[in-house]
């Protein structure tokens, strides 16, 4: 299960004092964790560290007073042009699919933070996947370490299966290729030229005789 939101305002509470979030904006942050429902305050404070310092608290907060304000006004000024409203049946009911002008300035407000997270996000997840092909070819030519990881670097994985079958392929092309290197180094080893010459050969007691009736 995620990580209790109250947990996560807790945590927002004991690190960042003052910092006056709204409930919508503490649901997303704590979206954006991916934290398991048993993590310990340090691993969550780490994970808020590095929020904030993608786009800080404080700035969330002011943005958060200031739709505040902006959504005050707007109910008080429909409240004054209309006190008391009665719906005709003229009257045109409004779309739902069409949205208002506050939605806008809420969904502009907050798309420079939701594309900072995102760009955070995806940058951590490249450095891993990157870590994890690395080790994979640790022990390869470094030729041909550099031709795969430049080649990664051009690739997109929109699915984490995606760069699992990946890695799998690498890892047999790394076997394969740290396999042909060592039987071509074996290959290269040529085997000890054997002597074309005859073995020595015996002589027999007569002619052993006859060289000694030579010499003497």
């Amino acid at each position: 299960m995620a990580l209790p939101k109250a947990k996560v305002k807790e945590r927002l509470k004991s690190k960042f004092p003052g910092v006056n979030l709204s409930n919508k904006r503490i649901d997303a942050i704590a979206d954006k964790l991916k934290l398991p429902e048993d993590s310990e305050d340090d691993a969550i404070d780490e994970r808020l560290d590095e929020l904030n310092d993608v786009f800080s608290f404080a700035d969330m907060a002011k943005n958060d007073d200031r739709l505040r304000i902006l959504e005050a006004e707007k109910k008080k000024k429909e409240q004054q042009d209309n006190p008391d409203p009665k719906p005709s049946e003229d009257d045109p009911k409004p779309d739902p699919s069409q949205p208002t002008d506050f939605a806008k300035i809420i969904a502009a407000a907050i798309a420079p933070l939701v594309e900072k997270i995102n760009s955070f996000e995806s940058g951590k997840v490249g450095d891993s996947r990157k870590s994890q092909l690395e080790a994979k070819l640790k022990d390869v030519n470094p030729k041909f370490k550099d031709s795969v990881l430049k080649n990664f670097g051009r690739i997109k994985f929109d699915k984490d299966e995606d760069f699992d079958a990946f890695l799998e392929e690498v890892e047999e092309d790394a076997k394969e290729f740290i396999q042909a290197e060592a039987n071509d180094g074996l290959g290269g080893i040529k085997a000890p030229v054997q002597s074309k010459s005859d073995p020595k050969k015996q002589i027999s007691k007569e002619e052993a005789d006859a060289i000694l009736d030579k010499v003497l």
